[in-house]
């Protein structure tokens, strides 16, 4: 639980009312979406595709980022490969 960095009160006459200000919290988050590797439609939980309406198979996935509404840069394993392998040797 969060604590406040400033507690008070608000008075109106005979009522008060407590107040607490709490930091903002913001998420830089990297979240990927499953896309089908045919078209970049983007796949659910229940692997329907968007653009096709087909079903898809997990084989047929990739990961993609939205970079903008609707339209997405899709990374592959060895791209993910290589982005822990440089993680990994910068942390040494």
């Amino acid at each position: 639980m969060a604590h406040a960095i400033w507690s008070g009160s608000i008075n109106f006459g005979l009522v008060t009312i407590p107040v607490k200000l709490f930091t903002a919290v913001r998420s830089d988050d990297l979240r990927f979406n499953f896309l089908h590797a045919k078209d970049e439609g983007r796949i659910f939980n229940e692997r329907h595709c968007t653009v096709c309406g087909e079903k898809v198979e997990y084989a047929d996935l990739v990961r993609g980022y939205e970079y903008e509404k609707g339209r997405y840069v899709t990374i592959s394993e060895d791209d993910l490969a290589t982005l822990m392998d440089a993680i990994v040797s910068a942390l040494r």
